[in-house]
C-alpha cells in the first residue's frame, strides 16, 4: 500500500494530523489508498489485510476512528462522488456507475437511491436542469 500523495484526491481531515498513533496512521493511509482506488471491488478481508489486522479488529478500529463501519464509509464516499459527477458532467449513468465501483447500472441506482433518497437520474435533473451547464 502506498501513501496518499496525490493532491487530486481528497483524504479525510484526520490524515492531516501527523502525531497519530501508528495504527491510526495506517488506517489513514488506507483511507487515502481507498480514495485513489474508488472503483476497486473492495472487501473487508482486502482492507483488513492491507493494514495487517483481522477483519473484526479492522472493523472495530475503523469504526472507532470514523464512527461508521468501513463498507458504509466506502458506499457513502462512492455516492458522494457519483452525485458530484451527476451534476458537474454529462457522463452517462453506466459510466458513472463504473467510475464509482458498480458493475451494473441497476445496482448503482439502487445504492444511490438508498443513500440519497432519490434515483440518480432524478437527482441529476433536480440539481442541474440545464444540460448546457453540465458540459465539461
Amino acid at each position: 500500500m502506498k501513501r496518499c500523495e496525490s493532491t487530486r484526491h481528497s483524504c479525510p481531515k484526520i490524515a492531516r494530523a501527523g502525531s497519530r498513533p501508528r495504527a491510526t496512521r495506517t488506517l489513514v493511509e488506507l483511507l487515502c489508498y481507498l480514495h485513489t482506488r474508488i472503483a476497486h471491488p473492495w472487501t473487508i478481508s482486502d482492507l483488513a489485510r492491507n493494514v495487517g489486522l483481522s477483519r473484526s479488529a479492522f472493523i472495530d478500529r475503523f469504526s472507532q476512528l470514523l464512527s461508521m463501519p468501513p463498507m458504509t464509509y466506502l458506499t457513502r464516499l462512492r455516492m458522494h462522488l457519483a452525485a458530484r459527477a451527476l451534476v458537474t458532467s454529462a457522463v452517462n449513468m453506466p459510466a458513472i456507475a463504473a467510475q464509482v465501483g458498480y458493475e451494473s447500472e441497476a445496482a448503482f441506482s439502487r445504492a444511490f437511491s438508498r443513500e440519497l433518497g432519490t434515483p440518480p437520474a432524478r437527482y441529476r435533473s433536480n440539481n442541474n436542469p440545464s444540460p448546457e451547464s453540465r458540459r465539461g
